[in-house]
């Protein structure tokens, strides 16, 4: 576990990490600073595309979802394998909405070759 938390100080130097760790566990390894403020980024980019008069009340919405997850019912739910691809495509789907489709075209085939 030592090995892990030299990671917690180093954002993007995830190619380091021992081969068999799957994404669910990696989270485990990065300070919780470091993740929250991974998932704001997301968050925040997605709520770019809310029309400013309705921004701040999705961000409330959001905080209020966000307060009645349950810490320990997420901690002993496991994703289904067929949802985590869903939960991927949908957040791909959400970080393209409204691009041009070239520059959809060019992210896509990243990804993929990347994959």
């Amino acid at each position: 576990m030592a090995k892990f938390q030299q990671f917690t100080k180093r954002r993007k130097d995830f190619t380091k990490l021992p081969k068999p760790i799957s994404v669910r566990d990696m989270g485990e390894y990065i300070a919780p600073e470091l993740m929250s403020e991974s998932l704001l980024k997301i968050i925040n980019f997605i709520l770019s595309k809310v029309p400013m008069d309705k921004k701040n009340k999705r961000k409330m919405r959001i905080k209020t979802k966000l307060l009645e997850l349950s810490p320990q019912n997420l901690s002993t739910t496991e994703l289904p394998e067929a949802a985590t691809i869903g939960q991927a495509l949908t957040i791909v789907k959400n970080m393209l909405f409204g691009k041009a489709p070239n520059y959809i075209d060019q992210v896509r085939r990243e990804i993929i070759r990347k994959l």
